[in-house]
């Protein structure tokens, strides 16, 4: 980029002026002003009040990839808008190629004017790194080391004053680069909706803290896109609703393109189990799972079980027993929710039908399940795990004595103890 002390001289470009500098015209005072860093450009949109301000900047910036320009101070004048830009030489070089006139995918095609070298950065002083900071700043959370970036150009403090998609390699660098920077630790970096293609720039900011990788909903095609963040020890990894999930015919194949960049859970399911079944991580994937469980639960019905690996036969407080009653529908699955996330082995459910007299219905549930104690272990250890077996006991009838009979069979240590045993033992030595 060219920086100079001559005064800024406007010049502005039709189609007209365009079709002759992308014909190779000499333009030499265009040329010039294209390339000067120290200007700000004005593109105006004709009739760009019709459009929604981020269908306009979507398109624009569509139409110049790869190249880039980071627009800002968006507005409308009259039936017309407008933005600035400025450090864009490439990106005005390729807006001249399409001769001023953009594909607008809602409507007619997008008629600019481009004034180029409308004022100079002397005259019209405008710093991005505050505003950047401060959205930066507002998203982290210290408390998880999480940053949720979801939608980033739609923040609407920034949003404001300059639209920023991350989809554009240069802005997601910067933004990265002010994350290391003004931030101690990331490890958990939410990215969804973002509708980006190529994760380089992770790979260039060196972030080598972030653990949990949430990608959904952008525009990766295949998993070769994901080839940036091989070395950066992810253990999380979410990529629901990206076109490459389309790619593969069963989940097996899936899993197995996905093992080499994230070795432990992806779209919320364990992917390395040590033999056990996959399962999920909460007892509700979505929320058709827990509505069947809730049209399953009987309305009056009445579940026992613990939600904690805490061995409540060696308890002698009663309210500590207590809390483990379920009673109703609603409560049932609040109860469910809170079971630690666990491998199950379904070759241990046994099921026992202890007490049916066509009003209430009363079974046991025994099964051996595998919690992780570390969740994430470290790629260099084995995890360790707690070996769990589980009795839970679940009734369902018509009478409120159902409720009254199992809070005091497990205060007073009778068939309560029944309901509530849990053994934990270690897995390993």
């Amino acid at each position: 980029m060219q920086r100079t002390n001559l005064p800024v001289v406007p010049v502005q470009l039709d189609s007209s002026i365009a079709i002759k500098i992308s014909m190779g015209g000499s333009m030499f005072q265009e040329r010039t002003l294209m390339g000067r860093s120290d200007v700000w450009h004005k593109v105006k949109i004709l009739k760009g009040t019709q459009y929604d301000k981020e269908t306009v900047l979507k398109a624009i910036l569509s139409a110049i990839e790869p190249a880039e320009m980071i627009p800002v101070k968006y507005q409308a004048s009259g039936e017309d808008t407008y933005f600035l830009a400025r450090n864009c030489a490439h990106a005005l070089d390729k807006l001249c190629k399409t001769n001023l006139i953009i594909k607008n995918p809602e409507g007619d095609p997008l008629i600019l004017i481009v004034t180029l070298g409308f004022a100079s950065t002397h005259d019209l002083k405008l710093n991005l790194q505050p505003l950047l900071l401060t959205a930066l700043t507002k998203k982290y959370n210290p408390n998880f080391k999480s940053l949720d970036l979801t939608e980033f150009h739609k923040d609407p403090d920034l949003s404001k004053t300059v639209y920023c998609p991350l989809f554009q390699q240069r802005t997601f660098c910067h933004v990265l680069k002010l994350t290391k920077t003004a931030i101690a630790t990331v490890e958990y970096l939410n990215l969804q909706k973002n509708e980006l293609f190529n994760l380089v720039p992770l790979e260039i900011s060196t972030k080598t803290t972030i653990k949990y990788l949430d990608l959904r909903h952008n525009n990766l095609i295949s998993m070769k896109a994901l080839s940036p963040i091989k070395n950066l020890c992810i253990t999380k990894l979410w990529l629901d609703g990206n076109p490459l999930c389309e790619n593969y015919s069963n989940s097996r194949q899936y899993i197995d393109s996905a093992l080499k960049y994230c070795p432990i859970q992806l779209d919320g399911v364990y992917i390395r189990t040590f033999g056990l079944p996959l399962t999920y991580v909460t007892y509700f994937k979505n929320e058709s799972r827990e509505e069947l469980v809730r049209n399953v639960a009987h309305k009056r019905g009445l579940a026992q079980f613990t939600a904690s690996n805490f061995n409540l036969l060696k308890s002698g407080d009663m309210n500590k027993k207590r809390q483990h009653i379920y009673y109703g529908q609603d409560n049932i699955v609040v109860g469910l929710k809170k079971l630690p996330n666990s491998y199950h082995e379904k070759s241990s459910f046994m099921w026992d039908l202890m007490y049916d007299d066509g009003k209430c219905l009363d079974h046991l549930c025994n099964e051996n399940a595998r919690t992780n104690i570390d969740e994430f272990p470290d790629s260099q250890r084995d995890p360790q795990w707690t070996v769990i077996q589980r009795k839970t006991r679940f009734r369902a009838g018509g009478c409120e004595s159902v409720k009254k009979d199992s809070e005091m069979a497990a205060g007073r240590g009778g068939a309560g103890r029944l309901l509530t045993e849990v053994e934990c033992v270690p897995a390993y030595a």
